[in-house]
């Protein structure tokens, strides 16, 4: 399981995982940000936004998986390898395009996860998202991110 420093586990995301892998193909599970840290209008567009486009993207491409929450097989994993010159950008879909050939991988809204909203904050909810959907297609399009690094955000 991948989740981020900052995350919150909700109740029942354990037992969400364990009954995605009852079916025999699923590789990988991966689900959307809860925000808990932001003004609520703010919230609700973030959160609108990936009701929009992850189950489109998901759709079209056939994966999609996000870093901070998700879940993967360890043999399936252990057998692609993991690309460790991916600096912070595009690993989780760089992941989610390998373990697609080896099965199933899951996107479920219900399998979510509350984060931080800092990067939103303060880089600017328009300007994150556009540098988060280059960083998606990129790998995708291209099998390498858009971004060859991050600005490290942290709370002060």
């Amino acid at each position: 399981m991948y989740i981020d420093a900052d995350t919150q586990v909700p109740e029942g995301w354990i037992e969400k995982i364990e009954k995605a892998f009852e079916d025999p193909a699923v590789v990988l599970l991966s689900g959307p940000y809860r925000y808990y840290d932001i003004a609520w209008h703010k919230r609700w567009i973030l959160n609108s936004l990936w009701w929009i486009s992850a189950p489109v993207t998901s759709a079209t491409v056939g994966y999609m998986a996000l870093g901070g929450n998700m879940a993967m097989k360890r043999t399936v994993l252990q057998s692609i390898g993991f690309d460790r010159s991916i600096a912070f950008f595009g690993d989780d879909t760089d992941i989610a395009r390998r373990m697609h050939k080896e099965g199933k991988t899951l996107w479920h809204m219900g399998f979510y996860i509350n984060t931080s909203a800092r990067r939103f904050e303060q880089m600017g909810i328009i300007r994150t998202n556009a540098l988060y959907v280059a960083n998606y297609w990129w790998p995708v399009i291209f099998h390498r991110p858009f971004s060859d690094g991050h600005h490290d955000i942290q709370r002060v």
